[in-house]
């Protein structure tokens, strides 16, 4: 077996964005210093600015507002301002920050409210006052808050789920509000990420429940055998107590003078036989008193022992089902799947998933048994009269999810769209003007532990990524080979202040990391981090927070990674594989150059992947890079997932290991638009 990599990669705990003005002013040879003495100045805080004097006329002077912004802690320092070092499990000092500016009208201000209520960290979880403030936000065109929103609609948080309203709120965010654009979502039931070890301490429970249920069964089957044992003597006794009883009255029917010594023994063996048989049905009321109290103990355990394990199914997540060849499309209220047709058949590729367990699994009404990793392939005849799809999974807790959908054939809407089945890519000619903006990418691998295993792929991996990034794609890469917590925070921060709004930027990070069994918080271990001691381990609430405060236009995160599990399952902006032709692609690629990006690709969900597996590097970085060095043309991150997805599992089974990679936008990240890959030739 090849050796895990035990490196987390948790953004399901989101953070607070950046509200107000981003000047840097670039800290003093004397400040560097402190900051490498304290690698926390350079971690983001809430910072309040110091009021500004202003000026009203010839004659009068006053203090403005103090501006709440989101920065380093040494900018803060720098800029003369106020900020507090707080536990980023308690959101109440952040809220004291930005409330003020919210009721003043401040729309990112708002939407920093917003995701405080939301988020429920040193507050009471308030769904519907978040929702306020996003609404508020929203009323003044934030992206973020229009996001967000959508993600409250999408999972029913503080509002009736609506789908349609979920969507509409993502299409008006995405800047998709051409009629002839169509807006995608890949659509799940409910999200299904659960921690292994929680699952493992619940199915220990029941095994725990079980086995002491076990034991008082085998106790009552001795019971009630030594109980036959003790009715069998009794009944035998009974039987000798009759024959004695009989010889007893024939002597002394005859009254013979002979027979009375005989007689006087029959009498005395009657009367021990009776206080035997007194004292055996004593001891058998004792067994069958003793036998109900261990019926009824047992009674109790199984239900106790049932309640128990339905208590702790339904403390794992419920089921999902999700189709995963193609985006489903809402066409008037229902989503709808254009597949093509391949030898009169329409082929679904999907899988469903049910950490409590899967009961049942049905398609149309009839049973379906998925594969391994709950993989399931559905054929349906493109003869058939109706065209809808009705799944439907259970999980042993009860709980079911359902997806319902239509199908159509990828002709039909081609023909439609006056589209052809073939999507060619785009021309030299057709990519003029389209404002990519400038690449950069930060590339960081660790094998050289010196307190945690040392690791065989990362460091390759993070070479050939930075070489493909830089050659093919012309990304101005930073690369980063067994960096410390020092190195790869400034280095963070020194990208940071030279990314502008138009750029893109990608982080490639390989290595160890820890994931907090409490509250499933993740961090990066730089190759100094010691094993218990997160002094120098690097926590991803804040490499989130850094990469929420960069201006740059479009930011994508690929983590190879053990625990990677993936942000929040909100719509993300695609257009349907083959539903494009070049003009219409040409148009989606420019709006969404445009729009802002914040996602993340990652190997798996949260349990461990592959170190090896693809020659000298790990399964995910083998699929990923080549997939970038074959390319010929302009990519999204979600097609470029596509090309992979399928690949790495197949290969990660080889070694009986289930590796899904996911592609999600980040959770609060405040964008939904695509980052793209292009070839300089």
């Amino acid at each position: 077996m090849k050796f895990k990599r035990n490196l987390v990669f948790l953004f399901s705990v989101s953070v607070t964005l950046l509200a107000g003005c981003q000047e840097t002013i670039k800290p003093t040879e004397a400040q560097v210093q402190v900051a490498r003495k304290d690698v926390n100045k350079l971690l983001v805080v809430d910072c309040l600015l110091p009021s500004k004097i202003r000026k009203l006329g010839g004659q009068f002077t006053y203090l403005a507002a103090r501006q709440p912004i989101r920065t380093t802690a040494i900018n803060c320092e720098i800029r003369g301002g106020e900020y507090t070092s707080y536990d980023r499990a308690d959101y109440r000092t952040a809220l004291k920050v930005w409330l003020s500016a919210a009721k003043e009208g401040d729309a990112k201000a708002q939407v920093n409210v917003g995701e405080i209520y939301e988020k429920g960290l040193g507050v009471i979880p308030d769904y519907e006052l978040a929702r306020l403030w996003y609404e508020k936000a929203a009323a003044q065109k934030n992206a973020r808050a229009q996001i967000n929103l959508g993600y409250l609609y999408e999972k029913g948080l503080g509002v009736k789920k609506d789908l349609v309203k979920a969507l509409n709120w993502y299409r008006r965010a995405s800047g998709l509000v051409s009629n002839d654009l169509k807006f995608a979502s890949e659509i799940e039931i409910q999200v299904a990420a659960s921690s292994r070890r929680e699952v493992k301490k619940l199915r220990q429970e029941v095994r725990a429940s079980k086995l002491e249920a076990q034991k008082l069964k085998l106790q009552l089957q001795k019971s009630n055998a030594l109980l036959k044992h003790h009715q069998s003597q009794l009944a035998s006794s009974v039987d000798r107590l009759k024959q004695l009883q009989f010889q007893t009255s024939q002597y002394q029917a005859r009254g013979e003078a002979s027979h009375q010594e005989k007689l006087a023994s029959l009498q005395a063996q009657i009367k021990q036989l009776k206080q035997s048989i007194s004292q055996q049905g004593n001891t058998i009321a004792q067994l069958q008193s003793s036998i109900d109290t261990q019926k009824s103990r047992l009674g109790e355990k199984v239900l106790l022992a049932s309640a128990s394990v339905k208590k702790n199914l339904m403390r794992m997540p419920g089921p999902s089902i999700k189709i995963m060849d193609q985006p489903l499309v809402l066409t008037r209220g229902l989503p709808t799947l254009h597949l093509p047709v391949v030898n009169q058949y329409f082929n679904i590729v999907g899988h469903v998933r049910a950490p409590a367990g899967l009961l049942g699994f049905t398609i149309n009404g009839r049973k379906a048994a998925p594969g391994v990793n709950g993989l399931f392939n559905f054929r349906l005849s493109a003869n058939e009269k109706s065209k809808r799809i009705k799944m439907v999974a259970i999980d042993k807790g009860g709980r079911v999810a359902r997806l319902d959908f239509g199908v159509e054939p990828l002709a039909n809407a081609l023909k439609v769209a006056g589209q052809t089945t073939k999507q060619k890519p785009l021309t030299h000619s057709e990519l003029q003007g389209i404002p990519f903006g400038n690449y950069y990418a930060l590339v960081i691998g660790n094998n050289n532990y010196k307190h945690y295993p040392q690791l065989k792929t990362a460091v390759n991996d993070a070479k050939r990524a930075a070489r493909v990034l830089s050659e093919k794609y012309g990304f101005k890469t930073r690369l980063l080979l067994n960096a410390d917590r020092y190195t790869i925070l400034s280095a963070l921060n020194e990208i940071r202040a030279s990314l502008g709004k138009k750029d893109n930027f990608l982080i490639y990070y390989a290595g160890h990391g820890e994931i907090d069994a409490d509250n499933q918080r993740g961090y990066w271990l730089p190759v100094d981090a010691e094993v218990g001691n997160s002094a120098n381990w690097i926590s991803n609430l804040d490499i989130t927070d850094m990469l929420n405060v960069i201006d740059a236009k479009h930011i994508m995160v690929v983590a190879d990674s053990c625990y990677s599990g993936t942000m929040s399952a909100t719509a993300q902006t695609r257009m349907s594989l083959g539903l494009s032709n070049s003009a219409r692609r040409n148009k989606w690629i420019r709006i969404m150059a445009k729009t802002r990006a914040r996602v993340v690709l990652s190997s798996g969900g949260v349990k461990p992947v592959l170190d090896a597996g693809g020659g000298k590097h790990s399964v995910f970085a083998n699929a990923f890079l080549s997939a970038l060095e074959n390319n010929t043309s302009v990519i999204e991150g979600y097609q470029l997932f596509q090309q992979i997805n399928f690949s790495v599992q197949k290969a990660a089974a080889k070694y009986r290991i289930e590796q899904i990679p996911r592609y999600s936008p980040i959770k609060h990240g405040g964008g939904l638009g695509e980052f793209f890959f292009v070839p300089q030739s």
